[in-house]
């Protein structure tokens, strides 16, 4: 029950309590489902040009996180869920994923920002239209287990937060002290699906999922 009123206490906090400057911003704090709520352009370009130090990440010169994926795949009922399973929006998911890996082996010097926040608005606009069309149960913000394309995304945003080394990188909404921050999902309605709560770990962040009452 501690751990409860601990998610909920940061859930609100951040929610009421972020500086003003992230709060006048729209779209800030969540990756959207619509595309007017994207982030920004020259915000993400900036952010993407952050050179991580050495001390500040955390470094694995064998993480292959497209091996996960696929693993995570082929083992369990996971899969890649966007709106256009045709489009070359597949590829930037995967792509982003590989970046994030480099990252991690220290083959290149900044977050992946511009690919993590795309592939997270991608596969997030799925899960937003399917909420919205009559007759679809099965998912993590129903109350039901995580569909295949959920399952794909929860993981994503849980190795997303755990090599991330500074929060204002992965998120917009963040406490002052950058050890927690806030990803929310839309659905095309502007319903909230699902609330994600980062809280600092040794290099990292770790990623919990809150389900909106």
């Amino acid at each position: 029950m501690r751990k409860i009123g601990l998610i909920l206490a940061i859930f609100y906090g951040l929610l009421y309590a972020c500086t003003p400057a992230h709060k006048e911003q729209k779209g800030m704090g969540y990756v959207a489902t619509d595309a007017v709520d994207q982030p920004t352009e020259t915000r993400e370009d900036s952010l993407a040009q952050i050179e991580i130090s050495m001390e500040e990440r955390m470094i694995d010169h064998n993480l292959d996180l497209r091996h996960y994926f696929d693993s995570l795949c082929r083992y369990t009922e996971a899969e890649l869920w966007i709106h256009r399973q045709d489009d070359p929006d597949t590829v930037r998911v995967w792509e982003a994923i590989d970046e994030l890996s480099a990252f991690v082996r220290n083959e290149r010097k900044t977050y992946p920002v511009k690919e993590v926040r795309k592939a997270l608005y991608l596969m997030g606009l799925e899960q937003g239209y399917l909420q919205g069309h009559d007759g679809w149960s099965e998912s993590a913000w129903n109350g039901k287990q995580p569909n295949p394309g959920e399952l794909f995304l929860f993981q994503f945003i849980k190795q997303a937060a755990r090599y991330c080394p500074r929060v204002e990188l992965l998120t917009d909404v963040y406490s002052e002290d950058r050890r927690e921050g806030m990803i929310k999902f839309l659905s095309w309605g502007g319903y909230p699906l699902y609330v994600f709560i980062l809280q600092r770990i040794e290099k990292g962040y770790e990623a919990q999922l809150f389900l909106p009452i």
